[in-house]
């Protein structure tokens, strides 16, 4: 920093980025200024301890230095490559212990990249090195033969991370799979270190039993202010001295006209990387099998079309999805992807207002489609998606191209197990109609997949960026459905209504107030559920509906599902099974036949549940209580994650007692699906109003809204 020289790391052992000899160079200025000790460093001593330095470089003015709390992917996104920043981040390693979310220290990383697309991001890790031994990443010089190796600019080694949501409290986002099978070594090994004031009520106790989440808690960020000009040296590349008779040489700049050196005063700036050449790349939809239309309604997958609609097909199947396969997609894995689109020729002339979404399936190798309902649908998709406003179609067998694709297909080849011989699905669907050539109706106009991608070693785009984080990605929103009979409220005055003997009974005031914390919560309670309407939410939650959605709201939910969203439905026993026609579409179902056990507590009906499969719905869970619950039935797509004891019943007469005819089983309580881009959870029974929203069914109740959002992954 400002000409500075450290070498920050000289060990590979533990604690090889916190004790004074490892960082001889340093230890005298910027970890003085900054205290560093063995707890580490806190965020408030690092943003102290920099000023400090900016204030002794007589620089302070010209510089800012920030720390964000949370810092969100958007701000990385749009500005982590076009920044004058230089930052760090700290990691936090946090557990899930009785009494909630515990902090058992904190790691800081320095962030290099993001990935064309914001798909990754690449961090340079004092404690390994991954990408250099040939995890996701960009190295160069190879793995480093010992640390003072690792100093010099010959090695490089930037770890790359897919973003993710984070599950712990304030951050936003974690580096998905952050050090790999390491991750727990290192938290071990930053246990009790790197805090900030207010992370230290979180302050806690590691347990090996419990599992280890991530967060992205702090950024600590240096930028020059507005205005500020880099200053510039002149000098012929090496400084000459002057005997002055003391043991001190004190070192001269002799001037030149013609080599003058700029020097930027915060970091070492980028090299304008050498372009690579562009490799184009067209391949067609070669087979009547590889561009299909699918059913929303009913997952009908069409194989025989003469064109395709992308949107709507109104006067056959409706709303539908679209799906292309292009075969043998020949380009070599993790190659740069420099442009990318799809074209089709217009078989129908149309003009109404059409927009669509497409999305790249996310797999190695793309398999056929079969005839199978929703095979579409139900293919897993790249996080990256692009949306095509598409103009009116005027002229029959002329060309359109949509919007680039770089982001989806970079994503695809960048996984894995792609090959220069793999397959690669998109997926279109959305609004209005308009219809292009199909393989079936003419092969020579069917849809083509354009790429441009360079070959070679992918040069970084950026060295130590990281902007500031004042946009942060607002916490997920929750829609909590009022408007089709449920027997859950968010509204105190409703629950007096529902029950005015007990209205804890049905009051999700707890859980309101605990999810809360964490999430937007939104109570609907007017009106039908519309595209339009759940378009803004992240999550869907049905809480013991007693009646059924319209064949509209149906349709809507599905597609919500399909897009991304989260769906979250809550059972009990004696209600309508009307809610089964939106359910059927996720192939589960539920059976509000009272469920009673031999093993319980209150009653026959209300018992502890300690079987479970495991999930991210189940971590950390020894057991959870069910209070007059049903139970479901599921299929194929569905997971069955609990279920009760063998010996439970169906009590038909409600008299607590097995009677002969009364089926004895062990009975399904917890499922769910995956389903398109989206996630499904269905609960057997309610028990998280008041009084129940405590313990082991709270701590489920915050797994499934967090594997439903997707935060910590």
């Amino acid at each position: 920093m400002l000409g500075g020289k450290y070498e920050l790391v000289t060990s590979y052992g533990g604690w090889s980025d916190h004790v004074p000899y490892n960082v001889p160079a340093l230890i005298s200025d910027l970890a003085i200024k900054m205290q560093t000790r063995s707890q580490g460093t806190s965020v408030e001593n690092m943003t102290a301890g920099l000023e400090s330095y900016l204030h002794e470089r007589g620089v302070a003015g010209d510089f800012n230095v920030q720390a964000i709390k949370g810092p969100s992917q958007n701000w990385m996104c749009s500005e982590v490559c076009q920044s004058d920043a230089v930052a760090v981040v700290l990691l936090g390693f946090w557990q899930w212990q009785s009494d909630g979310w515990t902090r058992v220290g904190g790691h800081w990383v320095a962030v290099n990249c993001a990935y064309p697309g914001c798909t990754e991001l690449q961090l340079s890790d004092p404690f390994f090195d991954h990408a250099a031994e040939g995890l996701p990443g960009w190295a160069w010089g190879g793995m480093p033969a010992n640390p003072t190796v690792h100093n010099d600019a010959a090695n490089v080694s930037y770890d790359a991370y897919p973003f993710a949501n984070a599950l712990v409290p304030d951050a936003r986002w974690v580096p998905r799979d952050y050090a790999h099978s390491s991750v727990v070594e290192i938290a071990r090994n930053s246990l009790a270190q790197n805090f900030a004031a207010d992370l230290e009520s979180y302050r806690g106790s590691y347990s090996a039993a419990g599992a280890v989440y991530l967060g992205a808690d702090y950024a600590v960020v240096i930028r020059p202010v507005a205005g500020y000009v880099t200053p510039t040296t002149t000098a012929t590349g090496r400084p000459t001295t002057t005997p002055t008779g003391t043991p001190t040489a004190t070192p001269t700049r002799t001037p030149t006209a013609t080599a003058t050196a700029t020097r930027t005063a915060v970091y070492t700036p980028t090299p304008t990387p050498t372009p690579l050449p562009a490799e184009p790349l067209d391949v067609r939809v070669s087979s009547s099998s590889d561009d299909v239309e699918e059913s929303l309604i009913d997952g009908t997958m069409y194989f025989d079309s003469g064109d395709l609609e992308l949107g709507s097909d109104p006067g056959y199947l409706g709303d539908q999805t679209v799906g292309l396969r292009f075969q043998n997609v020949a380009i070599p894995r993790g190659a740069p992807i420099r442009a990318a689109y799809l074209e089709f020729v217009t078989d129908d002339i149309g003009s109404t207002a059409t927009v669509v979404e497409i999305r790249a399936q996310a797999a190695d190798d793309a398999p056929a489609f079969s005839s199978a309902s929703y095979d579409l649908t139900w293919r897993p998709t790249t996080k990256a998606c692009v949306t095509w406003d598409i103009p009116a179609w005027n002229i029959v067998g002329e060309k359109h191209q949509s919007p680039d694709l770089s982001a989806l297909v970079q994503e695809v080849v960048n996984r894995a197990g792609w090959n220069a011989n793999s397959s690669m699905v998109f997926a279109i669907s959305g609004t209005g109609t308009r219809a292009a050539e199909s393989y079936e109706g003419q092969p020579a106009a069917a849809p083509l997949l354009h790429v441009e991608y360079s070959t070679g070693q992918p040069t970084p785009t950026c060295w130590l960026h990281l902007p500031l984080a004042v946009n942060s990605f607002p916490p997920p929103a929750l829609l909590f459905d009022e408007t089709h009979d449920e027997r859950n409220t968010l509204s105190e005055e409703r629950a007096q209504r529902l029950n005015p003997e007990h209205p804890e009974w049905v009051y999700f005031g707890e859980f309101k107030e605990r999810v809360g914390r964490d999430y937007r919560l939104y109570r609907h309670d007017v009106g039908d559920l519309t595209t339009q309407s759940l378009r803004h939410y992240t999550v869907l939650i049905l809480a013991a509906p007693d009646r059924s959605l319209s064949d509209t709201e149906i349709t809507s939910v599905v597609r919500f599902v399909q897009d991304g969203g989260g769906l979250l439905v809550l059972g009990d026993a004696g209600l309508r099974e009307d809610i089964n026609d939106l359910l059927n579409h996720f192939d589960v179902e539920f059976d509000q036949t009272l469920i009673a056990s031999p093993k319980h507590d209150w009653d026959a009906y209300s018992f502890y549940v300690e079987a479970f499969a495991p999930h991210p719905l189940t971590r950390g869970l020894e057991s959870w209580h069910t209070s007059w619950g049903g139970s479901l039935r599921v299929r194929a797509l569905a997971l069955n994650l609990s279920w009760t004891p063998p010996d439970a019943w169906k009590d038909f007469d409600r008299d607590g007692v097995q009677d002969p005819g009364e089926a004895v089983d062990s009975f399904t309580l917890l499922a769910v699906v995956q389903a398109g881009q989206g996630r499904v959870a269905v609960v057997s029974d309610n028990a998280f109003q008041d009084g129940m929203f405590s313990g082991f069914n709270a701590n489920l109740m915050m797994n499934t809204l967090a594997w439903l959002t997707r935060r910590g992954e």
